[in-house]
């Protein structure tokens, strides 16, 4: 579901993320986005996670975001990733 431009229907919020992976294994990093139903920012972030594959680069984007937005008390969480 994208919303291209517009925030997440009133009550969520939506997430995207993405990893990268500089080899295939090689050093990784994630990094992601968190936006309100009126599109704007709440939180940002991005984080190496060492030597792994782009696979596990994806994953644990999801996890950081996923894990900062419970945390945060964000529990109606639109995740996107590519």
């Amino acid at each position: 579901m994208t919303f291209f431009g517009r925030g997440p229907p009133p009550g969520l919020v939506n997430l995207n993320t993405d990893g990268s992976a500089l080899g295939n294994p090689g050093r990784i990093g994630a990094g992601g986005i968190l936006r309100d139903c009126n599109g704007d920012l709440i939180h940002a972030f991005n984080s190496p996670q060492g030597v792994g594959t782009n696979n596990q680069a994806d994953l644990e984007a999801a996890c950081i975001g996923l894990a900062w937005s419970l945390d945060n008390g964000y529990s109606g969480v639109i995740l996107e990733v590519d």
